[in-house]
């Protein structure tokens, strides 16, 4: 998916987020109006993650936000990165980095086409994919095996 495939149709699926659902007790609007991939361009790790956790759980009753939560996972950025590739390049020591990469590996299970594209993404700007990015910040072993097992090619570029 492209820039020009997303559509941010999440007012409806945002619209009962409440103050208790950040940290801080405040609902910021970027949960809102900011895709994920958006989120970790701007170095918004954990509200990222909440956005990701919020779409998933109201993917357990509306099928819209699973879907909403597919196209977010699998956008890609001017620079043709994806969420992960941003995630990874500023490391996983955070709590926040490394559950939300765990998390977008393990819900990329079920779009195995996207996944693998994905998994060996080398964008024009940098030529790393998101296994060179995970191994560069020492990503935990828990991570390293989710990509090698999601697509063993990328152990080849």
């Amino acid at each position: 998916l492209g820039e020009e495939d997303f559509e941010d149709d999440s007012s409806a699926i945002d619209s009962e987020w409440s103050h208790e659902d950040t940290e801080d007790g405040k609902s910021p609007r970027v949960l809102e109006s900011r895709s994920i991939l958006w989120l970790c361009q701007e170095g918004q790790i954990q509200l990222a993650r909440q956005r990701f956790e919020k779409l998933m759980k109201n993917g357990r009753t509306n099928s819209g936000a699973i879907e909403q939560l597919r196209k977010e996972v699998f956008q890609v950025g001017r620079d043709k990165n994806y969420a992960l590739h941003e995630v990874l390049m500023g490391g996983t020591s955070d709590e926040n980095a490394h559950a939300l990469a765990l998390a977008i590996l393990d819900f990329s299970k079920d779009y195995s086409l996207d996944r693998t594209k994905m998994l060996l993404c080398t964008p024009p700007s940098h030529g790393r994919t998101p296994l060179h990015w995970a191994t560069w910040g020492n990503a935990s072993i828990e991570i390293l095996k989710a990509m090698v097992h999601g697509n063993p090619d990328a152990l080849l570029i």
